[in-house]
């Protein structure tokens, strides 16, 4: 697989962030990105999104995440158009706690991308017509004041970035599809860790919150299993001879295969508060 490094695209260490416009006449060759992660918006045109071996149609209005080591390009493009958000989440998200809170990012952000890396995961945030509009001129305006790179510029620019994240990951919150909804039941459990991370955590709280009410699978025929951490900070609470909580988050009784989803064992974001 051929690996991107986010130096390609910008110098900066300081300021880890690109922002640009993508045309596609021809397929985007398949790669992955070596140190950053992706916000993908397609303004224009439609094209097949293709993530390892599998394809899924994408169009105009459509809205996903790309994390570190997902392979991935384009086929079958026709006008497509796109805006390619290129960050690094670990130096721009650090110290922001508040957006790390919210389910939905936990579920555009983290989870979804998971998912699409992982399992047979289609959907997808798709952005109406005047949520569309709202989100085209948050792009126009913050690639203008990248490319004039006037006094202020990185501020500015890290300013709007966190603005449209949460306006994103607000719209997520109102998907009613199915996949949607496991997922955002899966981003409740990851944001209350987030919200509470230096008090006693009950694990037996995160697993109910992990259930999907109906049971249905996010993931045809697949038993999601979530392992959560137990070793964040010594005053968290959990019981350090449980090593994980296996929690069934889509009991399918169709297939013995799962889908194993691991969520931050040692984190340098929560050890270093």
């Amino acid at each position: 697989m051929i690996q991107l490094p986010l130096r390609i695209f910008t110098k900066s260490e300081d300021f880890p962030f690109c922002i640009q416009y993508g045309y596609h006449d021809t397929e985007c060759y398949m790669h992955g990105h070596e140190d950053f992660s992706e916000l993908v918006i397609v303004l224009e045109g439609s094209a097949e999104h293709r993530v390892g071996s599998e394809h899924y149609p994408i169009s105009q209005g459509d809205v996903f995440v790309i994390n570190q080591d997902t392979e991935h390009g384009f086929t079958g493009v026709s006008g497509f158009r796109i805006c390619n958000i290129m960050f690094r989440p670990e130096v721009l998200f650090d110290q922001i706690y508040n957006i790390r809170q919210s389910a939905g990012f936990q579920a555009l952000f983290v989870i979804a991308p998971h998912y699409l890396q992982n399992c047979r995961f289609s959907s997808r945030l798709h952005l109406q017509s005047q949520e569309f509009a709202a989100v085209k001129g948050m792009i126009r305006d913050m690639i203008a004041e990248y490319n004039r790179r006037q006094e202020g510029w990185q501020t500015y620019c890290f300013a709007c970035f966190l603005q449209l994240c949460v306006r994103l990951s607000r719209l997520y919150q109102l998907c009613d599809t199915e996949q949607h909804r496991c997922v955002m039941q899966l981003a409740a459990a990851t944001a209350y860790m987030e919200r509470h991370f230096c008090s006693s955590i009950n694990i037996a709280d995160l697993s109910e919150m992990s259930v999907t009410p109906s049971g249905n699978s996010a993931v045809s025929s697949k038993e999601l299993m979530v392992f959560l951490p137990t070793h964040i900070l010594p005053g968290c609470g959990f019981r350090r001879h449980s090593s994980c909580c296996r929690v069934p988050i889509c009991p399918s009784g169709k297939s013995p295969g799962a889908a194993a989803l691991r969520i931050r064992t040692i984190s340098a974001a929560y050890l270093g508060r």
